[in-house]
């Protein structure tokens, strides 16, 4: 018979009843056999038939393989990550905290929000030449560069970046920086590069309006402030 599982149950033999109990055939009792030697079979444990503690150790033996195995994987998480520097104070005294690289070969001070936005809007941690010829780089890697100057002989100067742009300059702007005396008198000026900027320079063109009746004329010394940008 069988129980609300489907479960195959054993019974009594109850001649008075009328029960003739279960009758046990071969399948059954392989059944029963293979269950409890397979785990010794996959866990190395010998077969004896005089030893009633078989699976006891075959038991102890998938503990302590699966016991390894979790050790190893522990290992290895632990081999594959960085190691975890707890923060330091400067060796100068002055009690400032930093938390170096996992080789701790490059601490770098710990700092707050606060102070992160200041040195942002200062221009602090940013390569920068801060003069009348300079330039800055911005966060993104983006780069001004600026100056002012005379235009040089037959209107023509060339501009030498302060330095190189990595990439590529996306254009580069001129315009008057002293218009005094010259635009009260109608002698307009222009300035525009002769062409495309490259990575170290270009070539700006100066011209000045009324100097010839209606006519635009290359001029040199006209003070000029030009301005580049590109990554």
């Amino acid at each position: 018979m069988t129980d609300t599982q489907g479960r195959r149950q054993y019974v009594d033999r109850d001649i008075p009843n009328g029960v003739g109990g279960t009758s046990l055939v071969a399948a059954d009792r392989n059944a029963v056999q293979n269950t409890l030697i397979d785990p010794m079979k996959t866990y190395g444990v010998p077969l004896d038939s005089a030893d009633d503690t078989l699976l006891t150790k075959a038991i102890a033996a998938a503990v302590a393989n699966e016991a390894a195995r979790a050790a190893a994987v522990e290992s290895n998480l632990q081999s594959s990550k960085a190691p975890l520097l707890a923060p330091q104070f400067s060796a100068s005294g002055s009690d400032v905290p930093t938390t170096p690289t996992p080789d701790g070969s490059n601490p770098l001070q710990i700092a707050n929000i606060g102070s992160v936005l200041s040195q942002i809007a200062s221009g602090g941690g940013l390569p920068s030449q801060k003069a009348a010829t300079g330039y800055v780089q911005l966060p993104g890697g983006l780069i001004m560069q600026f100056g002012s100057l005379n235009s040089g002989a037959s209107g023509q100067t060339v501009i030498q970046f302060p330095i190189k742009f990595p990439g590529f300059p996306v254009g580069i702007w001129a315009t008057e920086a002293n218009a005094s005396g010259g635009w009260s008198t109608g002698k307009i000026t222009a300035h525009a590069p002769a062409a495309g900027a490259t990575q170290t320079g270009a070539t700006i063109l100066s011209a000045v309006y009324g100097e010839t009746a209606n006519q635009w004329t290359l001029a040199g010394g006209i003070f000029f402030s030009w301005l580049a940008i590109g990554f």
